[in-house]
């Protein structure tokens, strides 16, 4: 699922963290699950926001560049991040690629999804999630919206993995809004 960022009016971004969340909606009682670990696929997509300047691409770390972890239900939580690898901010001028997310409803829980469960993918506004220049001098307000996720069609030749269809309503996990505030 990919994640988008825009900025009104445009703002510079040298670095930022974000918490993503999972929760079941509409009485689901089974889980959805962030993939563990998250591959980084928007690192090489010329739509990513840092792309060209991004330190996780230029620096690789023996690990993603996020963590999956839990908070109340398995693996409902990614927090992640990056930021330019040198000193210049990315001037955000239009929407861009944030992060690209992959989702399971494989899990060893028991409590595979079924047709008909929704799910909501949210950004959540926690400690985790910030958005900065590089002189920590103008950290951007945000606001977001979730994305829905729906479970259509089970998977051929599968009887405990369902494959699950992306429905996003108007600006689903797109950010519509930002605000530069001085420090």
């Amino acid at each position: 699922m990919d994640v988008f960022i825009s900025a009104d009016p445009e703002v510079d971004l040298g670095l930022f963290n974000f918490e993503f969340r999972i929760t079941p909606a509409g009485g689901a009682t089974s889980y959805l699950q962030f993939v563990d670990p998250q591959p980084d696929p928007q690192l090489t997509d010329p739509e990513y926001v840092f792309f060209g300047n991004s330190a996780a691409a230029t620096f690789p770390f023996p690990f993603p560049v996020g963590t999956v972890g839990i908070t109340g239900f398995p693996q409902d939580k990614f927090i992640g991040g990056d930021f330019t690898a040198d000193p210049d901010d990315v001037q955000l001028t239009s929407e861009r690629l944030l992060a690209r997310l992959q989702v399971t409803t494989s899990n060893l829980t028991g409590f595979v999804p079924e047709i008909g469960d929704t799910f909501i993918l949210s950004l959540e506004p926690t400690d985790f999630t910030f958005f900065w220049n590089r002189d920590f001098e103008f950290e951007h307000l945000f606001t977001s919206s979730s994305g829905t996720v729906s479970v259509v069609v089970p998977e051929p030749g599968s009887f405990a993995l369902w494959a699950f269809g992306v429905t996003f309503f108007a600006a689903a996990t797109r950010y519509r809004r930002w605000h530069k505030r001085a420090a």
